[in-house]
C-alpha cells in the first residue's frame, strides 16, 4: 500500500483520561459499519502506518459521543513510536446503547499529511450472547460487512483457492472493512502487523482506511501456540 496515510482499527484491553468535542457527520466523513462489544471498558486502538503528529492527535480530534451527540469522557494515550493512539473510557459505557468513535480529519502525520475526512466508527455495547459477529443492523449473517451509505464494494479475490481463510473485504472510496473466518484452530489473525478483532464464530474484523484496489493485504492466521497455520496474499478489487 506504498506510502500512504493509513490507519487500522483493532481492539485492546487498556484503560485510561480524556475529554472531548462532538462534531456532526456530513460530506466530509465517512462512516464505517456499526461493530459491537462486550466490555463496557472497551479501549479502541486505532494503529497508524506514520507517526502520529503528538499535537494533532488530542481530545479535540479523536474522541467518543454517545446517541444524543454528548461527548463519553475518555482517555488519549499515544505510543512512544507515534503509531498508536488508543482511547479509554473513563465511566463505564453503558448496555445496549450506541456510541461512536470519531477521527477528525485534521489528525496528520509527523509529515504533515492530513486524513482526507473524519472517520465515524459506530459500535454497540451488547450482552455477551449477542455479540457473535462484528457488526450490528450493518452486517450480514455471514459476518461480512457493508458500508451504511450502500454504494461499497464487496470483493472476495484471494490466491490460495483452497485456503483455510475465508475473506471478505467491503470497500468504499476511503475504508475497507475485512472481515476472515477459518476454523475453531485458529486464535489470532493478522493483517500485516496489525492484529484484527475476534467477533465471534471463528471470524475476525478490522477496518482499514486507504485502501485501494489493487492493493494486497497480507494476512496470517496463528494457532493458540503462535504457529503461523495460514497465509495468504488478497488482492483488493
Amino acid at each position: 500500500m506504498k506510502a500512504k496515510w493509513i490507519l487500522f482499527f483493532v481492539i485492546t484491553l487498556v484503560i485510561g483520561s480524556l475529554g472531548t468535542t462532538p462534531i456532526k457527520a456530513n460530506d466530509d466523513s465517512e462512516i464505517w459499519s456499526t461493530k459491537t462489544t462486550n466490555s463496557a471498558k472497551k479501549t479502541w486502538t486505532i494503529s497508524f502506518n506514520q507517526p502520529v503528529h503528538t499535537k494533532s492527535a488530542t481530545s479535540k480530534t479523536i474522541f467518543v459521543v454517545n446517541e444524543h451527540n454528548q461527548v463519553h469522557a475518555t482517555t488519549l494515550s499515544i505510543s512512544e513510536d507515534g503509531l498508536q493512539v488508543t482511547v479509554s473510557p473513563n465511566a463505564t459505557y453503558q448496555l445496549n446503547h450506541e456510541y461512536r468513535l470519531i477521527i477528525d480529519r485534521t489528525v496528520r502525520s509527523t509529515s504533515s499529511k492530513d486524513l482526507k475526512k473524519n472517520l465515524i466508527m459506530p459500535f454497540k455495547v451488547v450482552p455477551k450472547s449477542s455479540s457473535s459477529t462484528a457488526g450490528s443492523d450493518s452486517t450480514s449473517p455471514s459476518g461480512s460487512a457493508t458500508n451504511p451509505s450502500g454504494d461499497g464494494q464487496s470483493s472476495s479475490n484471494h490466491d490460495d483457492t483452497e485456503s483455510l481463510l475465508q475473506i471478505t473485504v467491503s470497500r468504499n472510496d476511503y475504508v475497507a472493512d475485512v472481515t476472515v473466518k477459518g476454523d475453531d484452530t485458529i486464535t489470532q489473525v493478522l493483517i500485516g502487523r496489525n492484529k484484527m478483532h475476534y467477533a465471534g464464530n471463528n471470524s475476525f474484523n478490522l477496518g482499514v482506511a486507504g485502501v485501494e484496489s489493487g492493493d494486497t493485504l497480507v494476512i496470517k492466521a496463528y494457532n493458540h501456540e503462535q504457529k503461523l497455520v495460514a497465509q495468504e496474499r488478497y488482492k483488493v478489487e
